[in-house]
Order: C-alpha cells, then structure tokens, then sequence
C-alpha cells in the first residue's frame, strides 16, 4: 500500500455485529459512525459502522490534521 501512495482504508461493519466490530477495534480501525438504514440485506435494511484506518501517514483534511496510531 505504501508503494501505491494509500494513505486510508476502511471497512464497513453491519452495526449489530458485536463480534465483527470488535475484530476491526482489535486490528487498529477507528470507529467513525453509522450508516442508518444503509445496506439491504436479507430482505430489511441495516444499520452499518464505518471504521477507518489511516497508513502511518499524516493526513490533512482543510485545517483537521489527522494522526495513524
């Protein structure tokens, strides 16, 4: 990722999924906030958790600089 120049990745969680939100908290995401009413699965729509993670890099947004663990 480095050699391509990505700085941020991030996944999306569905919101009641205790278990797959805690494996992204494990592997360094940061929890950003949910999508309500977002994704169509199984035949109702569900909440999702957006989780970011930036790639040692500093980022900056405006006058938001944000900072890798």
């Amino acid at each position: 990722m480095p050699v391509q120049k990505i700085t941020c990745i991030y996944s999306l969680a569905r919101a009641t999924s205790y278990g797959m939100n805690l494996v992204l908290h494990r592997l360094g995401y940061t929890f950003r906030g949910t999508l309500v009413n977002n994704c169509h699965i199984g035949g109702s729509y569900e909440d999702m958790n957006i989780w970011v993670r930036f790639n040692g890099r500093e980022l900056t947004y405006g006058n938001l600089k944000t900072l890798s663990r």
